[in-house]
């Protein structure tokens, strides 16, 4: 991640099984998980100004450090910028 370039870091990661697993840690760990061709089934990566993802079922989040569950995520880049400056004011960067 490149911390000024007014870009979010999207990674989505699908359900990974207990088989598969120890076959994707070493590609993990050597940080090719990006470019590697057996990541792609289970994990995508964007660079994107905003996101918004949707299920019917809850899923994890993880955003800078915090946990939570949700149904519904939207990230505006602009939000996030805003939060950081004014961060009493501009508590809505997740809805």
């Amino acid at each position: 991640a490149i911390l000024d370039d007014g870009l979010i870091e999207f990674c989505a990661v699908r359900k990974i099984s207990r088989f598969v697993l120890p076959k994707l840690i070493n590609v993990y760990k050597k940080g090719e998980h990006l470019t590697n061709k057996k990541f792609e089934k289970y994990f995508l990566y964007r660079q994107c100004r905003c996101v918004e993802v949707i299920s019917d079922e809850e899923f994890d989040v993880t955003m800078d450090g915090e946990n939570f569950k949700t149904k519904s995520l939207k990230v505006d880049r602009d939000a996030l910028i805003h939060k950081t400056m004014q961060s009493e004011k501009a508590k809505t960067y997740v809805k």
